[in-house]
């Protein structure tokens, strides 16, 4: 029976989604004679990108104290966001 691959590309720009050029650039290196999966037929994809929204409400008691509280809860979201832009 034949070996199929399937290997999804994740762009590094804009929302991830790779052109067209990308994927064909990712065709010809996997195609080469020396760097070919073993396997009979390839199927270069994009990564399916998910969209989402997240709509939180922070509660704080009053007083000063608020302020560096949201700025680190944004940062620390940030962060973690940015840590997502993977397939899986």
């Amino acid at each position: 029976s034949p070996a199929n691959v399937t290997v999804s590309i994740l762009s590094t720009e804009g929302d991830g989604t790779a052109t067209e050029a990308l994927l064909n650039t990712v065709r010809a290196v996997l195609n080469a004679e020396h760097t070919r999966p073993v396997a009979d037929r390839l199927t270069v994809q994009s990564a399916r990108i998910v969209t989402w929204r997240l709509n939180a409400k922070l509660y704080f008691y009053p007083g000063p104290e608020s302020e560096p509280i949201l700025a680190a809860a944004e940062s620390s979201f940030r962060k973690w966001l940015a840590e997502q832009g993977l397939i899986g």
